[in-house]
């Protein structure tokens, strides 16, 4: 398991960096819509509520805090960061690391071969 996660670590860093930009985005527009929130009055407490969001913590609490302030907005705002944090991104880092793994067990199934092959060609010398 350590090996499929040494394997994966760039690919998570670049998925990370590029997801990044993201998150800030809705970290900032959280603020401009629902400044009058607890949730998103700063920067600080915005990203704590989307991480939050985004390990499935809070999500009706934050429901019903943005129902209270704009019923519209909130629900876009809501349903669009959980759909693109939870079925998109989650399942992009869940993917790389499978891919690592892949590519770690595939190398190790090969290592018996080449060490037969290396047993056989020094015994016919």
């Amino acid at each position: 398991m350590i090996e499929s996660l040494i394997l994966s670590i760039n690919p998570i860093m670049k998925a990370l960096l590029s997801v990044l930009p993201l998150f800030i985005g809705y970290g900032f527009l959280g603020m401009a819509l629902f400044w009058e929130s607890i949730r998103f009055m700063n920067i600080s407490n915005s990203m704590f509520t989307l991480l939050a969001l985004l390990n499935g913590d809070m999500i009706y609490d934050t429901y019903i805090d943005m129902l209270q302030i704009d019923k519209a907005s909130g629900l876009i705002y809501l349903y669009s960061f959980v759909f693109i944090s939870v079925a998109v991104v989650a399942n992009i880092f869940t993917i790389i690391i499978e891919e690592g793994f892949i590519q770690q067990k595939s190398k190790h199934d090969f290592e018996w071969l080449s060490k037969n092959m290396r047993e056989h060609f020094v015994e016919d010398e």
